[in-house]
């Protein structure tokens, strides 16, 4: 087994590289490499386990640091597609004060009666092994998910359970449920110019003077329908547990570290997936406190940007130290650990066998399977009924132009 290959095979999954990519760079200028099944097979047998070790050690710690206090959580959900048609959906849950992901857990599709049950189904396995570990959650920052909102009434009632304000709009309230709403419901008045009366505790905008504008009729049937939306009974009720102490937008940061590592419009095998996501996982918790830089004479680094809304309106934003790549040092001492606890691939085969005894089963086991001949015949005698229906409605004719026949004509 060359060392060199499985370095370089190691260094292409944890700098987040395409392997295909890779490997056709390499020979495209001629630097003799592995074939894509030799770096298929280093990843099952060592890579992917090296990651998985390299998270244990890293979450034992975190766990253990976040023992003694009341942690602020919060989670959220990803799919591996858009839509209902997701294969993958990972949960994971944040402590909102150090912004660390402190577990994160993968369901696949054929573990629950479909994607959408697939969010709760990771939470409920974050919360299992976060709580297990002795650490003492306090309050809990989601999305407005009908299932977790459901779990975390019946089954967590001891957690505080808010709702980010960035799912529902920006609300100031101190974490009163009664002024939020108000000011909530003001609205339905405001774009009717309407702007004192609103209620007991938040009796008019605290807007200034305002230009003229076009204002919605009160009474007329836009604002009704304007009304039933934004005063609904669910959405109402939403609105008073919006969360006064913490949001999750360190989550949606997270989450384009995963789609770096991880990207959509890739399809990975389980073990793959879980992989390329608790990486992402140990490189955001690498890097996800890094500090403003500074120039050599102490001075704050700034940069800024000009916004295409606003007439080009200029903004600020911090210029943050260079981001670390730790982690890659740390997974590869483990890679050449397992190495050297499994020196052939025979032996890191059998130890992959028991790690993944238990994988969830693949999409496709439930159906019928059927020899490939059979498929590709059916296939041949399909284009063969089309193109037979296609000559006998435009049969040749000497000297004039063929006029082919419409997709629904051929598809009778």
């Amino acid at each position: 087994m060359p060392m060199g290959n499985l370095l370089c095979s190691s260094a292409m999954l944890l700098s987040g590289c395409s392997p295909v990519k890779a490997v056709n760079f390499l020979r495209a200028i001629n630097i003799v490499t592995f074939s894509k099944n030799t770096y298929y097979r280093f990843q099952r047998l060592y890579i992917l386990p090296a990651i998985n070790r390299s998270w244990e050690y890293k979450q034992a710690a975190l766990l253990k640091e976040v023992q003694g206090r009341d942690v602020t959580a919060g989670g959220d959900g990803r799919c591996c597609s858009p839509g209902h048609t997701a294969v993958y959906g990972s949960y994971s849950v944040m402590d909102l004060e150090t912004s660390k992901i402190l577990d994160m857990q993968l369901v696949k599709v054929t573990e629950v009666k479909n994607s959408y049950w697939m969010e709760l189904e990771g939470l409920k396995r974050c919360f299992a092994k976060i709580l297990s570990s002795g650490v003492s959650i306090k309050t809990f920052v989601t999305d407005r998910h009908t299932q977790i909102k459901k779990f975390m009434r019946d089954d967590q009632q001891e957690i505080t359970h808010y709702f980010d304000i960035w799912h529902v709009g920006k609300a100031s309230s101190g974490g009163r449920a009664e002024e939020c709403r108000e000011k909530w419901l003001s609205v339905v008045n405001h774009v009717a110019n309407v702007h004192t009366g609103h209620g007991d505790i938040f009796k008019e905008c605290a807007h200034g003077p305002l230009d003229d504008r076009d204002w919605i009729k009160k009474g007329s049937r836009l604002h009704k329908e304007f009304k039933e939306i934004v005063a609904s009974n669910g959405l109402i009720t939403d609105i008073g547990r919006l969360s006064p102490v913490a949001q999750t937008y360190s989550l949606e940061s997270y989450h384009k570290v995963v789609i770096y590592f991880a990207p959509k419009s890739v399809h990975f095998t389980y073990p793959a997936m879980k992989g390329r996501i608790l990486l992402s996982v140990l490189h955001f918790n690498e890097n996800c406190k890094r500090k403003q830089a500074v120039t050599k004479s102490g001075e704050e680094q700034w940069t800024v940007s000009y916004m295409k809304y606003g007439n080009g309106n200029a903004i600020t934003k911090e210029v943050k130290t260079p981001i670390t790549y730790g982690i890659v040092q740390d997974c590869l001492v483990e890679v050449m650990k397992m190495r050297e606890e499994f020196p052939t691939m025979e032996e890191a085969a059998a130890n992959m066998e028991k790690i993944n005894s238990n994988l969830p089963p693949n999409v496709c086991d439930g159906f019928e399977k059927k020899e490939k001949a059979v498929v590709v015949a059916a296939r041949k005698s399909r284009f063969q009924k089309g193109a037979e229906l296609a000559k006998s409605w435009a049969p040749e004719r000497k000297g004039k132009r063929i006029r082919k026949p419409s997709r629904r004509l051929m598809d009778r």
